[in-house]
């Protein structure tokens, strides 16, 4: 890619340690992922609570992903926040939930996994 700073930055306008300027990356996970309230109305659901990656390109959003019973993941909810209410939860049936976060360069790694079994 052409001859390189010895700090490791590019001698080429435009470019940035190998990269284009303004390249994204992709976010790292969010963290301390939570279950912030459970609830009825008049269906029983959750509300979750998160923080925002802390590397990476910023995320344009977050998809909340469960699974039932230790089936397949699928996502549950999107949003902007870095808190989402998902509605419509099984009573009775173990779920598992994780959040990511994504830009257009890519979806983060999946956060901690919360279980719960609704009541």
């Amino acid at each position: 890619m052409g001859p390189h700073r010895p700090n490791g930055g590019s001698m080429m306008p435009g470019v940035v340690a190998g990269f284009p300027r303004g390249a994204l990356s992709i976010p790292s996970a969010p963290t301390e992922f939570i279950l912030a309230q459970k609830g009825w109305d008049p269906l029983p659901y959750y509300i979750f609570e998160w923080q925002a990656p802390v590397s990476g390109s910023p995320p344009d959003g977050y998809r909340v992903y469960m699974r039932s019973n230790s089936g397949a993941y699928a996502v549950q909810a999107e949003t902007t926040l870095t808190s989402v209410r998902v509605n419509g939860v099984s009573t009775g049936v173990k779920q598992d939930f994780y959040v990511t976060a994504w830009n257009s360069a890519g979806e983060s790694p999946a956060s901690n996994v919360v279980t719960e079994l609704p009541s």
